[in-house]
C-alpha cells in the first residue's frame, strides 16, 4: 500500500519491506490493512494489532449553530448544502463531486457545494473550470483551514461527501462524525466492515457512474436524523479510548533496551 499520490513507488516498496521486515508490532487502524500489507510487502513475524481509528470528539472547537456557519460562509439558509474537506488533491475525486451536485441542481434541488483545503498538483483549476461550467453554486477557500475554522465548514453542510478514488482509511469521516455530520464513502471493504451498522455513512459504487447521486440524494432526504446518529457515534469513538489503547500496546512491548 503506498502513500497517496507516491511519485516514488520503487523507493517506498523498499522502505516498507524494511519496515514490515523489522517491526514488532504492526498497529492498523482496520483490519483489512493486514491484509493489503501482506500482499504488497515482505512481514516478517510482527504482529498486527488493531487500534480503531477515534472521532475528535472535544478537539476542535464547536460552538456555532448550522444556520450561524452558513451566515458566515454565504450560503443559502434553505439550500441542501455538500461539502468537501481536506487537502483537495487529483485521487480525492472532487471533480465527481461537482458534477454530482449538477445533476441534483438539474433536478430541482437547491444546491450549494462547500469546498475547502489546501490544493495540489492545479486541481483547483479544474474544479473553478466545472463550477463555472455547470453553474453550481459553490463557495471555496482553496487553502489550510485554522483549527477554529473546522466547525463552519461541518456545520454548515447537510453532507459531507469523501468521493476517493484509492484510500485505506478516512479520517475525514471521523472528523465529520465530531461535528455530527453524515458523510459518504466509497464502498470499500475497509469502509463496509467498519460502517455497514452506521445509518449515518453512505456507500457509494465507484464503478457505478449513478450510484454516488442516488446514496447523496437520498441522505439529504433526512439529514436531521443522519446527523444525531453521528454525533453518537462520535461519542462512543473517543480520542483517551485510542490513546489509551496505544498506550497498552506500548507497555506490552518494552523496548530492546529495557530488556537488557
Amino acid at each position: 500500500m503506498a502513500s497517496h499520490d507516491s511519485q516514488f513507488m520503487e523507493l517506498e516498496s523498499r522502505f516498507n519491506n524494511f519496515m514490515g521486515r523489522s517491526a514488532d508490532v504492526i498497529i492498523q487502524l482496520n483490519d483489512y490493512t493486514e491484509q493489503v500489507c501482506r500482499e504488497d510487502f515482505s512481514i516478517g513475524d510482527a504482529q498486527f494489532v488493531t487500534i480503531p481509528h477515534s472521532s475528535y470528539q472535544g478537539v476542535y472547537s464547536d460552538e456555532v449553530s448550522a444556520s450561524e456557519a452558513r451566515s458566515a460562509l454565504g450560503v443559502e439558509p434553505n439550500d441542501a448544502v455538500i461539502g468537501f474537506l481536506g487537502q483537495v488533491r487529483p485521487y480525492k475525486g472532487v471533480e465527481r463531486l461537482i458534477e454530482v451536485a449538477a445533476d441534483l441542481q438539474k433536478a430541482g434541488r437547491s444546491i450549494t457545494v462547500l469546498i475547502a483545503g489546501r490544493p495540489q498538483g492545479g486541481v483547483d483549476k479544474k474544479i473553478l473550470e466545472l463550477v463555472a461550467e455547470h453553474d453550481v453554486r459553490c463557495v471555496s477557500s482553496f487553502e489550510f483551514i485554522d483549527d477554529e475554522d473546522l466547525q463552519l465548514w461541518f456545520r454548515a453542510s447537510d453532507v459531507m461527501v469523501f468521493p476517493y478514488r484509492k484510500v485505506l482509511n478516512s479520517g475525514s469521516a471521523y472528523l465529520a462524525a465530531s461535528f455530527g455530520t453524515p458523510c459518504v464513502l466509497p464502498r470499500e471493504p475497509q469502509f463496509e466492515e467498519l460502517f455497514h451498522d452506521e445509518e449515518w455513512v453512505g456507500l457509494f459504487d465507484p464503478d457505478d457512474e449513478d450510484d454516488l447521486r442516488s446514496v447523496l440524494q437520498g441522505m439529504l432526504d433526512s439529514p436531521g436524523p443522519l446527523g444525531a446518529s453521528a454525533a453518537q457515534f462520535s461519542r462512543t469513538h473517543l480520542p483517551w479510548t485510542m490513546s489509551a489503547q496505544f498506550l497498552e500496546i506500548l507497555r506490552g512491548h518494552p523496548s530492546k533496551a529495557e530488556t537488557r
